[in-house]
């Protein structure tokens, strides 16, 4: 009997490997994301230190220092906003493509599966009809 072998072979592999490059590019997504919200959270961060400097200080030239600094600070956390809601979109269109690829990926599988059981059911059923034969032939000899 012949080996089972799925006829596109070649298409399932090939979309199982952009599979892979759609994950490998959601990571990536998903990690720009992470590291513009630890940028986030480092900002509020040293916003609330540079709030709790102004308590202690007397002196008005450095509570306009840290006054340029706290502006500083929320225009770059309004920028990183900013970049955190396009990178949120980027992450959302990576997963849309991931899933879709993943859903071409799972229709070839399933075929191959179901060729896979025909082929099976086939086999057997060839082996049965093998195994039949022999039997009977046994009997014409032993009679």
């Amino acid at each position: 009997m012949k080996k089972f072998v799925f006829s596109l072979q070649k298409i399932l592999d090939m979309r199982e490997f952009v599979a892979e490059q759609r994950k490998v590019e959601l990571g990536h997504a998903v990690s720009v994301a992470d590291a513009i919200r630890t940028q986030i959270e480092i900002n509020i961060i040293k916003r609330e230190k540079a709030t709790a400097s102004c308590c202690g200080c007397g002196d008005i030239n450095e509570l306009r220092m840290i006054d340029t600094y706290i502006t500083g600070l929320d225009i770059k956390r309004q920028n990183l906003t900013v970049e955190l809601a396009c990178a949120e979109e980027k992450v959302e269109e990576c997963r849309v493509a991931y899933a879709e690829a993943l859903k071409l990926c799972k229709v070839l599988t399933n075929l191959k599966e179901k060729q896979y059981m025909d082929y099976k059911k086939e086999r057997q059923y060839t082996e049965d009809l093998t195994l039949d034969e022999i039997g009977n032939r046994q009997k014409l000899i032993d009679n």
